[in-house]
């Protein structure tokens, strides 16, 4: 089964588990590349299952998550042992951004938490130095448009105390590159950024031991505190042939049970429900995480802010809808909604820092942070705006409007 149990890790103490998992043929349209594939679904029923806990227990929800979240060095439901557990941190955060709504309002706040492992795997890299100082890394990873090929390119430079702009990075066929498992799971960061780091630092030992001079700031430093220029220092040390070195990683290496790192992270909607037409609208949505180091702030804001419109995208626009014979019947753009800019509510992202990760200079994920509990914590602000609660996706305001006045 892709993804071993099939199921992302679930942020809760739950010291009772049994899970089953099958895989099932189906005669239906193909599914391709989808970011965290079955994680929406899954924290759709789970996340809402925990207010739904809450109601019949007659507790605040976010306390429920709260008292019963997991802490450092516990274990998430496949056993996997969680080693910097920061969603009590994550949810406290979240909890100062609500401001309270009146309980008679037909609005409220709904809210999602979730925890995800910060991409594993292992892969390798050929990084060339040049005499003239230039490097040209090269791989057989693909970079989708998340900037992973920057992430690389900035790492090594960090390596090396160097100027990024000297590192050239190029992505290779089988032929050329060492093997790749792909761009996939949160993994292009922490593995290939890894593999980078590595390499930098092989390079920098072989120079500084050569030259018998320090790299920093772009040039090489004598105990004597002279400068050397970076160009002139690699020529010496080089004698003109260009240096090769293999930079590689293994993420899988960890101890029984240890799988990494993982990242928690919580959304909440502030979410106005028409009852006279179902329609929803998305007043404010804040997402809080957490996070190592952050190698490039664009690529990692443009991630989250991606991610939140492909959430709100499967919560409430976009439907493949099959007929009998799995034949798809709504083909185009005209018919499978998908959500627009004036669909976009604001968005505020608050980063929680954290420190000792595994990932290059404590860097962890990006890429499938963002769009796992955009349903869930919509779905949740439903039932506490108009008192419904919606078991499917997407939450169209047909389905609002009929889970508010059943037949």
């Amino acid at each position: 089964m892709p993804g071993g149990t099939g199921c992302a890790t679930i942020p809760y103490r739950v010291p009772s588990v049994a899970i089953d998992v099958c895989a099932v043929y189906t005669n239906t349209a193909p599914g391709t590349h989808v970011r965290a594939p079955g994680n929406t679904q899954q924290y759709f029923a789970w996340e809402q299952h925990v207010d739904l806990i809450a109601e019949g227990l007659g507790v605040d929800k976010l306390a429920l998550r709260r008292r019963n979240i997991l802490r450092d060095g516990e274990c998430a439901v496949a056993g996997e042992i969680v080693d910097h557990a920061m969603g009590d941190a994550v949810l406290a955060r979240l909890a100062a951004e609500m401001p309270p709504r009146p309980s008679f309002s037909a609005r409220a706040w709904g809210v999602a938490l979730a925890c995800r492992h910060t991409g594993s795997g292992k892969t390798s890299l050929i990084v060339t130095l040049q005499p003239d100082g230039t490097l040209q890394v090269v791989s057989g990873v693909t970079d989708q448009g998340a900037g992973g090929h920057t992430v690389a390119q900035r790492v090594l430079a960090a390596s090396l105390s160097i100027d990024e702009r000297r590192v050239r990075f190029r992505r290779a066929s089988t032929a050329e590159a060492r093997q790749d498992p792909g761009t996939g799971g949160s993994r292009v960061t922490h593995i290939v950024g890894r593999s980078a780091k590595h390499a930098g630092e092989q390079l920098r030992a072989r120079l500084e031991a050569t030259t018998g001079m320090m790299l920093e700031a772009d040039a090489f430093v004598a105990p004597d505190g002279s400068r050397e220029s970076f160009e002139r220092g690699v020529a010496r040390a080089t004698g003109g042939e260009a240096w090769t070195v293999i930079g590689e990683h293994d993420g899988t290496q960890h101890g029984p049970g240890h799988n990494g790192d993982y990242t928690f992270s919580a959304y909440g909607l502030d979410v106005e429900v028409d009852r006279d037409t179902g329609q929803c609208r998305i007043h404010d949505a804040v997402f809080v995480c957490d996070v190592g180091a952050i190698i490039n702030p664009i690529a990692h804001q443009g991630q989250i802010d991606g991610g939140f419109i492909f959430g709100l995208g499967s919560a409430a626009f976009e439907e493949l809808v099959l007929d009998e014979s799995a034949k798809v019947t709504n083909p185009s753009l005209a018919d499978y909604k998908l959500p627009t800019i004036r669909d976009i509510p604001p968005l505020r992202t608050l980063l929680i820092p954290t420190q000792g990760h595994d990932g290059p200079y404590g860097a962890k994920m990006a890429g499938e942070l963002s769009n796992t509990i955009v349903a869930a914590a919509l779905g949740n602000a439903i039932a506490n705006a108009s008192g419904a609660r919606l078991y499917e996706m997407p939450m169209t305001p047909e389905r609002v409007y009929n889970a508010i006045h059943p037949q």
